[in-house]
């Protein structure tokens, strides 16, 4: 079985294959010293309970996760509750700077491809203490262009969809001239030849 395998991927690797309206070419095309993304770039690092309860200090975001194209920018609006008398005011620390930016005021624009998290903090903690109610965080997927059907985070198919674009894998559909249509259409119905060129 693992030669079998092993020489699939060889012909793979040789050849390029093309299924009409899906661009599918061979796995090798993505470079094999890039490291592989984690297989849950969004998972939260443990955070230590340092809640204070009955403070009334609270940053919290609707949106958790967020797809950008390189350019696109998202603002962020975190609902911000603190004491009488202390500041609301708000700083942006970042996972990866060349991932995303952000401005003063919290919009955050996608730099190049690649996954990074925003942190929306209080500058002033009304305790002393950084804890879970001070700060609150939004994940960003960052991708060089994306589809017009493909665009929503949350479809479970949104990350294997530009995993396989990054890699070389696909282009999504073209049009009779082999020119892009900006199209993936993920629901629509695998031909065999398409499952075959996949593998």
């Amino acid at each position: 079985m693992k030669k079998l395998i092993s020489f699939c991927l060889l012909l793979l690797t040789v050849f390029s294959m093309s299924v009409p309206g899906m661009n599918v070419t061979a796995a090798a095309a993505y470079p094999h010293d890039k490291p592989e993304e984690p297989a849950s770039p969004f998972a939260m690092p443990p955070m230590p309970d340092l809640t204070t309860a009955g403070s009334g200090v609270s940053v919290k975001l609707k949106v958790h996760s967020v797809g950008l194209e390189v350019g696109e920018t998202y603002q962020l609006k975190p609902t911000v509750t603190v004491p009488s008398g202390y500041s609301k005011k708000l700083s942006y620390p970042i996972q990866y700077t060349d991932i995303v930016s952000v401005d003063a005021n919290g919009l955050v624009t996608g730099l190049k491809p690649g996954n990074s998290g925003v942190a929306v903090q209080l500058v002033d903690y009304p305790q002393g203490t950084p804890s879970e109610d001070t700060y609150d965080i939004c994940w960003f997927t960052v991708v060089d262009k994306m589809f017009k059907d493909v665009r929503s985070i949350n479809d479970y198919f949104f990350r294997p969809v530009y995993w396989a674009v990054d890699r070389g894998i696909t282009t999504g559909f073209t049009d009779s001239n082999g020119n892009p249509t900006g199209y993936f259409k993920p629901n629509a119905s695998c031909t065999r030849g398409q499952i075959v060129t996949f593998l």
